[in-house]
């Protein structure tokens, strides 16, 4: 490299590509790796949810654990799951996660954060 400003040639210049390549593929490699690292940790903890719900005795037991791995794996504010029998018989579990202290808004029905997103809000006011 030359001490001198303005004073870069051409050999110069290939070295500033090389670093920024270098730097761009490192940048690349950290955010694959903690995408890795974040989907194995998903994965165990479904296996986990997964083994945990299969223990359940009972159906009261498999509703609890169903809606607590629900939310716990997913991170929804509010989870519910409905086992039905027919069409008149179901039994029904909701284990709400947003804190007491959350704002309002948290909690809303019509939109994000609970539990569905903007889009997902439009299409079923026009459903």
């Amino acid at each position: 490299m030359t001490d001198g400003t303005g004073a870069f040639d051409e050999r110069d210049l290939e070295f500033a590509e090389l670093l920024v390549s270098y730097a761009t593929a490192t940048r690349e490699r950290i955010r694959s790796e903690a995408a890795l690292r974040e989907a194995r940790r998903i994965t165990e903890q479904l296996h986990d949810a997964a083994a945990e719900v299969a223990a359940a005795d009972d159906e009261g037991e498999l509703l609890d654990r169903a809606v607590r791995a629900a939310s716990d794996v997913l991170s929804f504010d509010k989870s519910t799951i409905t086992l039905r029998r027919g069409t008149n018989s179901s039994r029904r579990r909701t284990r709400p996660t947003v804190p007491p202290t959350a704002p309002a808004r948290w909690t809303s029905t019509r939109g994000w954060p609970a539990g569905r997103t903007p889009a997902a809000s439009r299409r079923s006011s026009t459903t």
